[in-house]
């Protein structure tokens, strides 16, 4: 019994007829072979997922004017940078509470000084530093701005290039170690001590 569309007539076998030449061997066989370059992974991944969710309820994006309008019903008060060093310092306390102690190292030496438009300027001493600071940036914004009750403050850094001075032999690094402590000179001539060796 033939289904739909199915001829009933017996199907005769198909011939192939095979060509002379020899398919075996590909013709581009003399031509370079083009590779694709492979690129070095960056580590910035992109992933922009679309889900129903994402549809339904699209991301609301607030106006010029409403971001203002939010800021403005924001408190802000007046502080001191007595009470403002007493907040970093209770930040600083429990960033070590959590054991990260060298984002704690990087507050308490990195010196935050206030300026007339609430601009928390920090100086760090390496790329590292900052970092961590970026990463704890939000919640340290947070901290301070409810402990303070001012929703102005801002935060900003600055790297602080230190330059490495390298010595080329033991006399020029007695000589600036002497700069610093001349009384390493009186020692070497009390001692008579030669410094070239």
């Amino acid at each position: 019994m033939p289904f739909d569309g199915q001829n009933v007539e017996k199907s005769q076998p198909k011939v192939v007829e095979k060509s002379t030449k020899s398919s075996a061997v590909p013709s581009n066989l003399n031509q370079p072979v083009q590779r694709q370059q492979q690129t070095k992974p960056s580590g910035n991944v992109e992933i922009n997922t679309l889900g129903i969710n994402a549809i339904l309820n699209p991301p609301k994006v607030e106006s010029e004017k409403e971001l203002q309008a939010k800021k403005d019903n924001l408190p802000i008060e007046n502080f001191t940078n007595e009470q403002f060093l007493r907040a970093w310092k209770a930040f600083s306390l429990k960033v070590k509470r959590e054991k990260k102690d060298s984002l704690f190292s990087t507050m308490v030496n990195g010196k935050p000084q206030l300026d007339s438009e609430l601009n928390i300027n920090l100086t760090l001493s390496s790329k590292m530093a900052a970092k961590e600071v970026e990463a704890v940036k939000p919640e340290l914004l947070k901290f301070l701005r409810a402990k303070l009750n001012n929703y102005q403050i801002n935060l900003k850094y600055k790297i602080n290039k230190v330059a490495k001075t390298e010595f080329q032999d033991s006399k020029a690094k007695f000589k600036k170690l002497s700069e610093e402590n001349p009384s390493l000179e009186k020692l070497r001539k009390l001692f008579n001590l030669d410094i070239e060796y």
